[in-house]
């Protein structure tokens, strides 16, 4: 009897709490071990690590993983985030929720969950992927936890070129593109050893659709597109030698807990999301202001649509629209 599949976008609750630097590997591996067979004990079929071995960032955690990076001006993260027309606009609102704590996943009294590292850097250099360890430490404590379960029910997180480059000022390259480009050829090496390991590789991708109100409105919708199809492109090239049907692309509109009333409509971005190559398409199906629902006239033979019905943490259903 066929069954509809279910999976989640990545980052869960940590059961212990720990800064990631204070954990042994063993630790780590009990820690992974349990927050899988929370998953299977709730009906999760693709199940991941819980993005515990990122320290719970689905950016920042490639700071040690690249080379090239110097620190950068501590303000430009800030900057790019209150530029945003919808911070703008509730600034109190914003202002209120960074300083009690309750912006992003979790509340003012609860320990945070994300390790602290810095965003802003500054490239100086050619970058390289240097972090071979660190992914080979993800890849035993996820491959550990299944228990001679196949890899290929469940996935590990990395990050879209896109949305590394946010934060990240631009000073070897000798332009914008041939940074994205670099950021793509170094990201390659972590998402051909996720696929080589056998789990689903799924691509972060939260500032392509995010950015659109911080620089896409000014820009224009045809600016914007061109804007993201050149890191679409990017991204693709380092996906080159990896299966479509390995791959789970992750698209959003920025989890912070707060009003999104100049979101990019689903119905002008779908089509730059449909040209990543992959198998399966994870996004949030509304943001707290829903109106209609998007239809994709894509031709394409075998397509997975995943809708999140709520933020990131949600559970969403894979459909194959075969």
């Amino acid at each position: 009897m066929a069954s509809i599949l279910t999976t989640h976008v990545g980052a869960l609750p940590d059961p212990a709490f720990p800064a990631e630097s204070a954990r042994t590997d063993d630790d780590l591996r009990a820690a992974v071990r349990q927050v899988v067979r929370h998953q299977r004990d709730v009906g999760i079929d693709v199940v991941n690590e819980g993005e515990l071995t990122k320290g719970g960032n689905f950016v920042t955690y490639i700071n040690e993983r690249l080379s090239g990076f110097k620190a950068g001006d501590a303000s430009v993260m800030s900057s790019v985030l209150t530029s945003s027309r919808d911070w703008t606009e509730f600034a109190d609102f914003y202002t209120k929720a960074i300083t009690n704590g309750t912006l992003f996943e979790q509340t003012g009294s609860a320990p945070s969950q994300t390790t602290a590292r810095r965003m802003e850097l500054v490239c100086r250099g050619p970058i390289r992927y240097i972090g071979m360890s660190l992914l080979q430490r993800e890849i035993d404590a996820l491959r550990d936890a299944l228990d001679g379960r196949s890899p290929a029910d469940a996935f590990l997180t990395t990050t879209a070129p896109a949305s590394i480059e946010v934060g990240r000022k631009n000073e070897y390259y000798k332009n914008q593109e041939d940074f994205v480009v670099g950021l793509a050829d170094a990201l390659k090496v972590e998402y051909e050893a996720i696929a080589a390991a056998g789990f689903q590789i799924q691509i972060d991708d939260a500032w392509l659709a995010a950015l659109w109100d911080r620089i896409g409105i000014q820009m224009g919708l045809a600016a914007y597109k061109r804007y993201c199809m050149m890191r679409v492109e990017a991204l693709n090239q380092a996906l080159t030698n990896i299966p479509e049907e390995q791959i789970r692309y992750h698209l959003c509109w920025g989890s912070w807990h707060g009003p999104h009333l100049y979101d990019i409509p689903m119905a002008d971005i779908v089509d730059v999301m449909l040209a990543v190559k992959a198998r399966t398409y994870l996004f949030e199906a509304a943001n707290a202001r829903p109106s209609r629902p998007c239809r994709s006239n894509s031709s394409r033979s075998k397509l997975e649509l995943t809708w999140m019905s709520i933020d990131g943490a949600a559970v969403g259903v894979t459909l194959p629209t075969e």
